[in-house]
């Protein structure tokens, strides 16, 4: 008869030395097991996120926590239909999004437009047409501060130009009092 892994927490069999494959792989990787994941051998059919009451889809987690753990490796709270209806948007590829149906430059299908997208139209006075983005200066997708935005005729190549990640570095050295004064 199979005994159980024994580190605290862990339901499975053990395989190697009184450890689950997990586990031993961790000892000889790292030299110590490591916890028990949090997320596992809890079998329900809700999320394991308390306070959450959605089914769960995937590793215990409903599709909300699965995707926001997956693109943002934090789960959060709860995802209930009154946190969805706040406006605060959701994240995807970096990006806020938010649902804004009445937006011009929202998605015909789902009503969702990204905040960067609302921003621009804001400082623009108009909706982005068709062959307009927003670049952010500083690469961070969901930095949409108005000074970190910038408009640009076509589509724009991957990464940062050079300068503007120097006045970026510069802006930022100044704050934490790096430096004494900006040079512009």
């Amino acid at each position: 008869m199979k005994e159980i892994c024994k580190v605290e927490g862990c339901n499975k069999q053990s395989q190697h030395r009184g450890y689950c494959d997990m586990h031993y792989t961790r000892v000889v990787r790292y030299g110590e097991p490591g916890p028990a994941h949090p997320l596992r051998n809890r079998k329900s059919k809700y999320c394991n996120v308390d306070g959450c009451n959605e089914i769960h889809s995937a590793k215990g987690l409903c599709e909300a926590h699965y995707y926001r753990l997956k693109r943002e490796s934090t789960l959060g709270g709860s995802v209930t239909s009154k946190t969805r209806s706040r406006g605060k948007g959701t994240i995807n590829y970096g990006y806020r999004v938010l649902h804004m149906p009445e937006h011009p430059n929202a998605a015909p299908s789902s009503g969702k437009v990204p905040e960067h997208v609302v921003v621009m139209s804001k400082i623009i006075g108009r909706p982005l047409h068709s062959k307009e983005t927003v670049h952010h200066k500083n690469g961070i997708r969901n930095d949409n501060r108005p000074k970190n935005l910038e408009l640009w005729a076509s589509r724009h190549p991957p990464g940062q130009r050079v300068s503007d990640l120097q006045e970026f570095a510069t802006e930022l050295a100044f704050e934490y009092g790096l430096v004494g004064e900006l040079p512009y």
